[in-house]
């Protein structure tokens, strides 16, 4: 997942201060330990680090909580729960699990309902994500906050003037500016394209929209142009520390390019993002774009090393895994091997994170 949500409007702030604010937050979790109590340092910066967009060290700072999970109260102990199964072990079906309770038991709370809209997104399940968005801003829940989530869920229902809509009202964000990026590129609006992007030019939010802006422009065959916007979003996001942004967004330049058959090209930015960070969604990418560019032997080993790296992890193996093991089977002439492949993967194909590889491939 390509991390947007949690950049608020607070982000615009020009470079300098972003750095400043950036360098505070981007510890390493003994560092935190050092300055809070265990416990409590580990929770707080558990969604720090998901603001940031660095899933991978979110889940150093949430399994150093679960661990503590024992010396805290109930609400704190299912938050941390929640963020174990999602961030470090990867198991949606336990972390949803624990939202359940969470809102049973604490039914005035907003938090888990956003925690399982998310969730509900990335497995495709939009109605889901828009119900529980809905009732988050019943509750009260922080107006940006209800504004991606629910935006993310009614764009996956295809409610595109629902979405302008919404947007119009919204706190600015960079989740909101990028669900509008998606509204003016079906539109074909340049203009727009260009507005969205132009106002966080320099700051943190820089990274998070501008790989929109170079999707945007892979899509219509422009690559030349598109390579100049990959590298700089590459280097905004170097600029501030995100390192696995940076491979992220690296990856996928990577699919774009052997989907239309640069395969050296695809190649070669696949092999950049694995070495820039290996992390479960960045890497899943990077492997996907090898299989595509026909760098079997590769993509298998990075395929098997993820495996070993998140053994429970729900979309790394039910549906990152299957679709690279579907494209090196085709590869290979094993056609029905690789539709059998895919039919564990579909399930998830819709989700926001899947990139919609299963029906693609």
């Amino acid at each position: 997942e390509l991390p947007v949500a949690g950049v608020q409007h607070g982000a615009v702030a020009r470079a300098d201060g972003d750095r400043a604010h950036l360098r505070n937050r981007m510890r390493q979790p003994d560092e935190v330990e050092r300055e809070r109590p265990q416990r409590q340092g580990a929770a707080i910066e558990i969604m720090d680090r998901h603001i940031a967009g660095e899933f991978e060290l979110a889940a150093q700072h949430a399994r150093r909580a679960y661990e503590h999970r024992s010396q805290t109260g109930e609400r704190e102990r299912l938050t941390i729960e929640h963020a174990y199964y999602k961030r470090v072990t990867g198991e949606l079906g336990k972390a949803v699990l624990t939202l359940t309770t969470w809102r049973q038991l604490y039914p005035r709370d907003f938090d888990p309902l956003l925690q399982a809209s998310s969730i509900h997104s990335q497995t495709g399940e939009y109605q889901l994500a828009a119900d529980e968005a809905r009732e988050a801003m019943r509750l009260n829940a922080p107006a940006a906050q209800v504004s991606a989530a629910l935006g993310r869920a009614i764009l996956g229902l295809n409610q595109f003037e629902e979405t302008a809509a919404l947007n119009k009202k919204s706190p600015p964000s960079v989740s909101q500016r990028s669900l509008q990026y998606a509204l003016d590129f079906m539109r074909g609006d340049d203009a727009a394209m260009e507005g969205d992007v132009a106002p966080y030019k320099g700051t943190l939010g820089e990274p998070y929209i501008r790989v929109w802006s170079a999707l945007g422009l892979a899509a219509r065959g422009r690559y030349r142009v598109a390579r100049e916007q990959f590298r700089i979003t590459q280097e905004a996001a170097l600029r501030y520390g995100l390192r696995e942004v940076a491979a992220t967004s690296v990856a996928l330049e990577a699919i774009g390019e052997a989907v239309v058959g640069h395969s050296a090209v695809a190649r070669q930015r696949a092999l950049v993002s694995v070495k820039g960070f290996f992390g479960r969604n960045s890497s899943a990418l990077a492997a996907t774009a090898l299989a595509l560019a026909g760098a079997s032997d590769e993509a298998h080993q990075l395929e098997a090393r993820l495996g070993e790296a998140y053994p429970a992890d729900t979309l790394v193996n039910e549906l990152f895994r299957p679709c690279i093991r579907a494209l090196i089977a085709n590869q290979h002439g094993r056609t029905k091997e690789g539709l059998e492949l895919l039919k564990r993967a579909a399930p998830y194909e819709m989700g926001w994170t899947s990139y919609y590889l299963p029906s693609y491939i």
